[in-house]
């Protein structure tokens, strides 16, 4: 964590109430932060990032609505991971600090905690609630078609194991109900030994091809770190609108083969540059 951020912590802390203030103390918090980023296995880079962007979800300086996609951007994770790392935070550091500042006669809904975003007693939770229909129709046409089975998570996205691709997400949202995309790793390098330029052109390099064979599935390269996705985004029903159950069946394979095609395209063309004579 920057010095400036240190200090910016440091300041948002002072400026809680009393009860709030020695409810961090108490729980020590930042130990807590730095054993949730050992268990979940974050190299020391991500876990500096981590406690950074936790530290300041926690205390208000950023908004715990933003902490999954803060955590997916920062941290340089998947964002099935960042939400798992953001249910860490609620059970292992906020719930505790809530209930300590309680024995303290904490009183949610005084105006005392307006500044702290965490301690705001009209979230009762960092993920929002989620579009039921729409996630168990989703979930059942994956199951169906797939034959693989596929759970809910807290934000209403489903996940799912492909024996050749691993662990598959498919994100909606429940103020777009017509709008799903399907994402999976294809290339993850945590240790960040290869060159990213390298990446970018296989990544370049292979969704041309994908262009060119009319397959609908693009790559994308982490801001931060050596991971590649692929995903597929579609629209399946006017805006505010459930899709069809019978459109999505009809593409929720082709979706998946287009997904390991980008895969195998990515490492046709980093083959390539790795058998490319250098100059």
């Amino acid at each position: 964590m920057s010095d400036e951020t240190a200090e910016l912590v440091e300041e948002a802390i002072n400026s809680l109430p009393t009860a709030l203030q020695q409810a961090l103390k108490e729980v020590e918090w930042r130990a807590r932060l730095e054993t949730i980023a050992g268990e979940h296995q974050l190299s020391p880079q991500q876990q500096k990032s981590f406690i950074a962007e936790g530290m300041m979800a926690l205390v208000g300086i950023q908004s715990a609505r933003d902490l999954v996609e803060n955590l997916t951007k920062e941290v340089g994770v998947s964002p099935g991971k960042a939400k798992k790392l953001a249910n860490a935070i609620t059970d292992n550091v906020l719930t505790p600090v809530m209930d300590a500042a309680e024995k303290r006669g904490m009183k949610w809904g005084n105006s005392e905690t307006a500044s702290c975003d965490l301690t705001d007693p009209k979230m009762e939770e960092t993920m929002p609630d989620y579009n039921q229909e729409l996630s168990e129709l989703h979930q059942y046409i994956v199951q169906e078609e797939l034959d693989l089975p596929a759970t809910i998570d807290d934000m209403g996205w489903i996940l799912f194991t492909d024996s050749d691709l691993g662990e598959m997400e498919l994100n909606l949202r429940e103020y777009n109900p017509e709008f799903m995309k399907l994402t999976g790793v294809v290339f993850s390098d945590p240790k960040n030994t290869r060159a990213r330029e390298d990446l970018l052109r296989a990544c370049n390099t292979a969704n041309c091809e994908l262009d060119s064979s009319r397959h609908l599935a693009r790559l994308t390269l982490s801001e931060k770190y050596n991971v590649v996705r692929a995903s597929v985004a579609m629209v399946l029903a006017a805006e505010g609108s459930m899709p069809d159950e019978a459109l999505l069946r009809s593409l929720i394979v082709p979706m998946m083969s287009s997904i390991k095609a980008a895969a195998k395209e990515f490492t046709d063309a980093l083959q390539k540059l790795d058998s490319s004579p250098t100059v």
